[in-house]
């Protein structure tokens, strides 16, 4: 699966204006607040929409989506403020982080500096990184001929994964993807892929249907041998730093394997030199023979190199990015497997924070969060306010499958160290004027995440929108808490069908 990371980057000049160690103070959106004086505790009010157990999305069973997942729901709400259901999350295989370790919607982190990734393996025929990855795949060479007649033409075919890529012409066109031409090295660069996504490498030889055709079109060739090097093909060798270069001979004069890898022998040892996140592959394309002269597996020689960002590969040592207020790089999230999140559909998904009678019955509920130094806290280890109310507890100790939609303001101090910080076994998405800072999905699973507002670019000193979206669908204790330095104004409303500040 192809995963490609996203960020802010259109805010980040915003953030970076900030200047490092500014001190953290409380803002409110009053008066007299702004005057010096905070409240003791706020209270964010709410609407909580009951559903019923036998609900597609509050009847989850492990096989459903029991596991940390982003991705699910677009970056920006609809134009009535609500979520909208993409269905196409990830499994969080190890969460995004700031420079201090807390956890950070993975579309939030900065893009830091592209590493190499040097963690993979080398399966036969396949390199197999352990981590998210972006691939370069070089033809570092070719040659090959019809017993020194004419140069038989070579065709190339990339596969991560599931996805194939003909980088380098049309894998089925002797003329339109031949590399075998003496040419410069040719490049192909991929998007960010999972971690185990495997990397292989396809060859093809053609050869002339009639030794009297000219070779100038297309259908003058046919396929003379494709060697597969996922399929475990003794036809292929894989190197990595430090393995011995094979000593064969070019057949027919043709150059050697040492000829094709010269920029990467150490002469001392005859041993390759590759950096560590490097592997060559090579290739026999014109005999299965492989104890006769002709093997000479310098048919097709493939440089294939590993990073975390495709960035990488124009500037393989980058100056990292720097983030809100002087803080040092992120460390991006490392995205797995498909993962729904446990939801049935984009249309039971609209059901969550909409009336809809007949699915859900809705109620006004609010949270007081009571003021701890500098922070304002609400935390329960077990979640459960609308007990023997709306659909009521359905023969269980407590009711457990709502939904809960809280809206609120806040005025933006560039540089105060403002944030919100969600954790609970549910999901949850908060939102800052419509756009998604924090991707906590995953049904029954616990988790965490950490908004910093100096991230977002917001405009200083004006007011700005938080929604948060949280789902209960835990059959077990459910812990949720909310903390922040920011004295939030919610507003209770008579109507739950209503945004609070339209």
């Amino acid at each position: 699966m192809k995963i490609r990371m996203n960020s802010f980057v259109a805010n980040r000049a915003a953030a970076i204006a900030c200047a490092a160690g500014a001190a953290v103070f409380v803002t409110d959106q009053t008066a007299s607040a702004q005057a010096g004086a905070q409240p003791q505790s706020i209270k964010l009010f709410g609407v909580i929409r009951d559903f019923q157990a036998n609900h597609a999305d509050f009847n989850v069973s492990s096989s459903d989506g029991l596991t940390s997942s982003a991705g699910n729901v677009a970056h920006m709400l609809d134009r009535n403020g609500k979520p909208v259901y993409t269905g196409s999350g990830a499994v969080v295989l190890s969460p995004a982080t700031d420079v201090l370790g807390r956890a950070i919607a993975p579309s939030l982190a900065f893009e830091a500096s592209a590493d190499a990734v040097t963690d993979f393996e080398t399966t036969p025929g396949r390199v197999v990184p352990s981590r998210a990855f972006a691939a370069q795949v070089e033809v570092l060479g070719a040659a090959i001929t019809a017993s020194g007649e004419y140069d038989m033409p070579v065709t190339v075919e990339v596969r991560i994964g599931a996805d194939t890529f003909e980088p380098f012409g049309q894998n089925g066109d002797a003329m339109d993807g031949n590399v075998n031409d003496h040419g410069p090295r040719r490049q192909f660069v991929s998007d960010i892929y999972a971690s185990g996504s495997a990397i292989s490498v396809t060859g093809t030889s053609w050869q002339k249907r009639d030794s009297g055709l000219s070779g100038n079109d297309a259908s003058d060739w046919e396929n003379s041998m494709t060697v597969i090097s996922r399929e475990d093909s003794p036809q292929v060798k894989v190197l990595r730093d430090g393995d011995t270069v094979p000593n064969i001979e070019g057949f027919m004069g043709q150059g050697d394997i040492e000829s094709f890898v010269r920029d990467f022998i150490d002469e001392d040892t005859n041993t390759v030199s590759l950096d560590d996140n490097q592997a060559i592959y090579l290739f026999e394309l014109g005999t299965t023979d492989l104890n006769s002269s002709a093997a000479d597996f310098q048919d097709l020689v493939v440089l294939v190199s590993l990073a975390t960002d495709p960035e990488y590969f124009d500037d393989p040592d980058p100056e990292p990015n720097p983030l809100a207020c002087g803080e040092a790089r992120d460390i991006a999230a490392d995205l797995g497997a498909e993962n729904a999140g446990g939801i049935d559909s984009p249309r039971s998904f609209r059901q969550w924070f909409r009336e809809a009678p007949g699915a859900n019955i809705s109620t006004i509920h609010g949270i007081e969060l009571v003021r701890n130094g500098d922070n304002y806290e609400f935390t329960t280890e077990d979640f459960h306010p609308v007990d023997r109310q709306l659909y009521g507890n359905e023969s269980d100790a407590h009711n457990r499958n709502f939904t809960y939609e809280i809206s609120a303001r806040f005025i933006y101090t560039q540089c105060s160290g403002q944030f919100i910080q969600v954790a609970g076994e549910g999901d949850a998405w908060l939102f800052v004027d419509g756009e998604l800072v924090m991707d906590l999905g995953g049904a029954g699973t616990a988790g965490q995440q950490y908004v910093e507002m100096d991230r977002l670019g917001l405009a200083d000193g004006a007011i700005h929108d938080i929604r948060l979206f949280y789902a209960q669908r835990s059959v077990d204790d459910a812990a949720f808490s909310i903390s922040t330095n920011m004295a939030l104004l919610s507003k209770r409303n008579e109507s739950p069908t209503t945004n609070p500040f339209d």
